[in-house]
């Protein structure tokens, strides 16, 4: 029995996708009460969404349907996970086709990779099973969107300034927008978790808002601009307390 994790292309940094987790056997059907493995990825740059589920497509057979799959909690960049059949009695079967996926976010710089890991891999019946990692990798062929965009005068919005920079209480965040439209501002720190996230309302023409940050540490974060097609431009702040 072999599982394989897909490699998988974001577009972008902060943007929810997910991983496909495949389970092949040779030779097929195989008899299998129970699998178990941890999923081991960097926590830094990988953000998995909390509970953790599994998606499956069932309408094409896939035997994973007949599994229980749960998950334990994700600590230190480790994820336990366990598939279990639900019913013993049932039939043997046929693992050719069988995925579930995981979401995900993931923090990557543009054009950067990680990888995800399986370890303490085990399988029923004294199966004998072995696995190939994935990797997720962030960014555009071609360069990054938001650059292009920037380039080509189709942004529809963009940070103009931070003041004051550095900052220890609130900070006057003026935004310029083509068209009205709902945003949101967030603040990413070093390692790369969002510490704050604001909804905004942005009007045609200049747009000043005020972001409260006495709450936060000191630090670099960056704060991002962000719309529903994703990050759309960033600055970095100091906070200074």
């Amino acid at each position: 029995m072999q599982i394989a994790i897909d490699s998988v292309q974001v577009p972008q940094t902060q943007t929810i996708s997910s991983f496909s987790i495949s389970i092949s056997a040779i030779p097929a059907p195989i008899n299998l009460d129970t699998i178990a493995f941890t999923l081991e990825y960097n926590a830094d740059l990988v953000e998995l969404q909390t509970p953790v589920t599994a998606t499956i497509d069932c309408s094409s057979g896939n035997p994973l349907c007949n599994y229980s799959i749960t998950f334990g909690n994700p600590s230190g960049g480790k994820l336990p996970c366990q598939l279990i059949r639900k019913n013993s009695q049932t039939a043997i079967l046929d693992f050719a086709t069988s995925t579930f996926s995981i979401p995900f976010i993931c923090f990557v710089s543009q054009r950067d990779t990680t990888s995800i890991q399986i370890e303490d891999l085990f399988a029923g019946q004294q199966s004998t099973a072995s696995f190939s990692p994935g990797r997720i990798q962030v960014g555009y062929q071609c360069g990054d969107r938001t650059l292009r965009a920037f380039l080509n005068n189709t942004l529809p919005a963009w940070l103009e300034s931070i003041v004051p920079n550095p900052a220890t209480g609130n900070v006057s965040v003026n935004v310029t927008a083509k068209e009205k439209g709902d945003a949101e501002i967030s603040l990413v720190d070093n390692l790369g978790e969002t510490r704050l996230r604001n909804a905004i309302t942005l009007t045609e023409g200049s747009n000043l808002k005020a972001i409260d940050i006495k709450n936060l540490p000191s630090g670099s974060y960056q704060l991002i601009l962000s719309s529903s097609g994703g990050n759309i431009s960033s600055q970095i702040l100091q906070i200074i307390h």
